[in-house]
C-alpha cells in the first residue's frame, strides 16, 4: 500500500507540472511517467515476494531422522571383498550437498521393513539396492530389490524408464501387472539388466 500512495502523489505533482504544456503533449508525458512507475513498483513487488520464498529441506531431516532409527550409517566407503574395487560407497550422506548429488544409494542388508517417501526427493539416484532387507511395501519410487517378500509393486514404477539396472529376484510372491510386464520388456530393450525369476511372468 505504501508504494501507491506514493505514486498517487507523485501522479499529483506530475499532472500539476504537465498542465504548462500543450494537450497532447501533456497526455504522452503524463503517461510516460506513470508507466515508468508503475514499471518500478512492479519490480519491487516481485523482489519482494522472490525474496520470502525459501526452500523447504524439512523432508531432508525426517530422512535422516529415519536412517537414525533404522542404524543406516553416515556416508562411507564400505570394505567388502566380494566386490572388484573392495568395497563401495555406502550409507546415507548427512550434508545437504553430498545427499542432492547422490547418484548410488546402497541400503542393503539393514534389515529395513519400510522406505520412508522422502527417498524420491533423491532425483539423482541411478542405483538404489535395497537386497536382503525385510520390505513388505514400497513408496512410490524405487531398484535393486531382490530377496524381499514383495507381492506387488506401486504402478508409479512404470514411470522409471531410464533405469541401467532392475533387480527383483526372490520375491516369490511378487506379481505383476500387464503394464508392468511390458515396462519390464521395454526397459530389456532399452538394455537395461534386468534380474527377475524365471516364472515371474507366469504367476496370476
Amino acid at each position: 500500500m505504501h508504494y501507491f500512495c506514493n505514486i498517487d502523489e507523485k501522479f499529483e505533482k506530475e499532472d500539476q507540472m504537465a498542465k504548462n504544456l500543450p494537450i497532447s503533449k501533456q497526455n504522452s508525458k503524463v503517461a510516460l511517467h506513470k508507466a515508468k512507475n508503475l514499471i518500478s513498483v512492479t519490480n519491487k513487488i516481485l523482489s519482494n515476494k522472490s525474496n520470502l520464498t525459501v526452500q523447504d529441506d524439512s523432508w531432508m531431516y525426517r530422512l535422516w531422522e529415519w536412517a537414525d532409527e533404522n542404524g543406516v550409517s553416515d556416508f562411507g566407503w564400505i570394505e567388502n571383498k566380494y566386490y572388484d574395487e573392495g568395497g563401495y560407497w555406502g550409507g546415507l550422506p548427512r550434508e545437504k550437498e553430498k545427499l542432492l548429488s547422490l547418484t548410488e544409494l546402497y541400503l542393503d542388508s539393514n534389515n529395513l521393513t519400510e522406505l520412508p517417501k522422502e527417498i524420491g526427493n533423491l532425483t539423482n539416484l541411478t542405483l538404489l539396492d535395497l537386497s536382503n532387507d525385510r520390505l513388505t511395501k514400497l513408496p512410490k519410487v524405487l531398484l535393486k530389490l531382490s530377496r524381499n517378500k514383495l507381492t506387488e509393486l506401486p504402478k508409479e514404477i512404470g514411470n522409471l524408464t531410464n533405469l541401467t539396472e532392475l533387480w527383483l529376484e526372490n520375491n516369490l510372491n511378487l506379481i505383476l501387472t500387464k503394464e508392468q510386464k511390458e515396462w519390464i520388456l521395454t526397459l530389456e530393450k532399452n538394455n537395461c539388466l534386468v534380474m527377475i525369476d524365471d516364472d515371474l511372468f507366469n504367476r496370476s
